[in-house]
């Protein structure tokens, strides 16, 4: 459903915008202090030989999340094309690695454990617990832990076995202190984040219950008429972008008053109720199907040829010939359908005029005798 799916949408959207604003915010703070220990080494002492390269990766990092920010407002153009669930998480973890190995290096550079930029765990354990969600949180924060024990290691080759000697850069002490708080930080941040996520994907399934009553038909649950032109319209645009054919397709039911009026209203509601069973079962689940009136229904095929609307008539027809609509009465347990159908881009370019189209190729139809299917573009080869 792809107001449903919006919502979804929006969430992923606003953290990752969120996570872009928050990172170009740090790296200007950064930038800032670079400077400072340039110009004013007093103030903070930062290892001189270090501060080109801390130059280098601030202004390759600016870069970067200016590259992050363009591509998202791409994508948030294309979002009707491109976005679902997965590809979020995998955009997220891109930019969780990049705050990982950018923090990390920083770090590094300026004096390990001792180094200034220690409030940038906080931000990093924030970001981490708010965009990923599940124990891959916790992955990424034993990555950054690993990380920055490897960045306070000093690493030298000897002759004999291991042949590798590690010499701490920083005091034990410290380093298990800095470990030991980060981990603390870890497990508040992610309990926090948790009942936070929580509270919102509960909000949001009371949302879709809501939105969803909103746009169905409460008696067949397909969707109205309303929300048909909107979904339409979007199916449209998108069959504009990529050269595609739809079929627009409107559905009369032959003898339903008939039914109606000698079965009773029950019976004639639970028989519209097993006829949009049997439309569903017909068509396709990327198509979109709704009730129209009171017994009228509409459709809209996507990436369709006119020579697959026949066969799926057939199929349709044959269905609703053989349902046994009234067991109690086999004289008048029968509903036929009659269709008539424009197509895009040969019938029109919009939602209204391609209905309009398909609705006076039902009228040929119903003239015609029923209980058959014509396409506008061939009323005048038949006329």
């Amino acid at each position: 459903m792809v107001e449903v799916n919006k919502i979804r949408f929006d969430t992923y959207s606003e953290k990752l915008i969120w996570l872009i604003k928050l990172r170009f915010i740090l790296i200007v703070i950064v930038s800032f202090l670079v400077i400072i220990a340039t110009f004013k080494p007093v103030l903070i002492n930062f290892p001189l030989q270090n501060i080109p390269i801390l130059i280098v990766i601030n202004l390759s990092a600016l870069c970067i999340n200016l590259i992050f920010l363009i591509f998202h407002k791409y994508i948030i153009l294309k979002r009707k094309l491109t976005v679902d669930e997965n590809y979020f998480n995998y955009l997220s973890f891109i930019h969780i690695d990049f705050d990982i190995l950018y923090i990390v290096f920083l770090i590094a550079l300026t004096g390990g454990i001792r180094s200034h930029f220690h409030f940038l765990l906080i931000y990093n354990i924030v970001t981490t617990t708010f965009i990923v969600s599940g124990m891959k949180s916790y992955f990424y924060s034993f990555i950054v832990l690993f990380l920055l024990f490897v960045s306070s290691i000093k690493y030298s080759i000897i002759n004999t076995f291991p042949y590798i000697y590690l010499e701490p850069i920083n005091p034990m002490p410290e380093m298990a202190f800095i470990i030991i708080i980060y981990i603390f930080a870890v497990y508040i941040s992610k309990y926090v984040s948790n009942k936070i996520y929580e509270k919102q994907e509960e909000l949001n399934l009371l949302y879709e219950k809501a939105y969803y009553l909103s746009i169905t038909d409460r008696l067949t649950g397909l969707y109205d008429q309303t929300y048909f032109r909107i979904a339409a319209s979007d199916a449209i645009e998108i069959a504009k972008e990529n050269h595609n054919e739809l079929a627009i397709i409107m559905m009369d039911l032959d003898n339903f008053k008939e039914f109606n009026d000698s079965n009773g209203h029950l019976l004639g509601s639970s028989a519209l109720q097993h006829i949009a069973e049997i439309i569903r079962s017909s068509f396709r689940k990327t198509d979109i199907l709704a009730k129209y009136g009171g017994d009228e229904f509409i459709i809209l095929m996507r990436d369709i040829d006119e020579e697959y609307i026949i066969p799926t008539f057939h199929r349709l027809q044959e269905k609703l010939l053989t349902h046994d609509f009234n067991p109690i009465n086999p004289s008048n347990n029968k509903i036929t359908a009659s269709l008539g159908i424009s197509l895009f881009p040969g019938d029109g370019n919009n939602i209204s005029e391609l209905i309009g189209k398909a609705d006076k190729a039902l009228y040929y139809v119903k003239n015609k005798g029923k209980n058959n299917l014509m396409l506008y573009n061939k009323i005048k080869e038949n006329l």
